[in-house]
């Protein structure tokens, strides 16, 4: 009995977050199957939905615009992305993807699903509704990442945590 309560510390050490953390590198080893990074990905599926601008593209990556400019500048080189200049604000860069960058998006969209149903189906119970678990976190995860965005002006010290409790 002693020893199925140690596994079970062990398995919860870390909680939820550690388990989020190793499913993220899961992702992140399919994407370098397809000679992706996570940001890359990231980045291609942004400009696939329509490029938000450079300062937003900060906020959702977590990065500087040098670091924003320097991940662009190596899917252009890979000729995954194409750059010009926005027809109605010259100001704006316009990015697209290429032929290229959609097939290998399309390659590395169906790897991680392919892998997800993989992981999901190594546990007792449904897979299918395993992974229908992690679309329903969508909704709060896009909803906490608009607030983020929208307060991305503010002090960080003047910043309430997303997560913080009222009361």
């Amino acid at each position: 009995m002693a020893h199925s309560r140690q596994g079970d510390r062990r398995r919860s050490r870390g909680g939820r977050g550690l388990t989020i953390v190793r499913l993220a590198k899961v992702i992140e080893l399919l994407l370098a199957d397809h000679g992706l990074t996570v940001n890359q990905y990231r980045m291609l599926t942004f400009i696939d939905e329509g490029t938000p601008p450079l300062v937003e593209l900060g906020t959702r990556l977590v990065m500087k615009p040098p670091n924003i400019t320097t991940l662009i500048d190596g899917l252009v080189t890979r000729g995954l992305v194409t750059r010009g200049r926005h027809a109605h604000d010259r100001r704006r860069v316009a990015l697209g993807l290429s032929a290229r960058g959609r097939r290998l998006l399309g390659r590395a969209e169906r790897r991680c699903e392919a892998g997800l149903a993989a992981l999901a189906a190594k546990e007792p119970g449904d897979p299918i509704q395993r992974l229908l678990g992690l679309d329903r976190w969508r909704g709060s995860l896009d909803a906490v990442a608009t607030e983020l965005r929208t307060r991305r002006g503010r002090s960080p010290r003047k910043r309430p945590s997303a997560f913080a409790r009222e009361g």
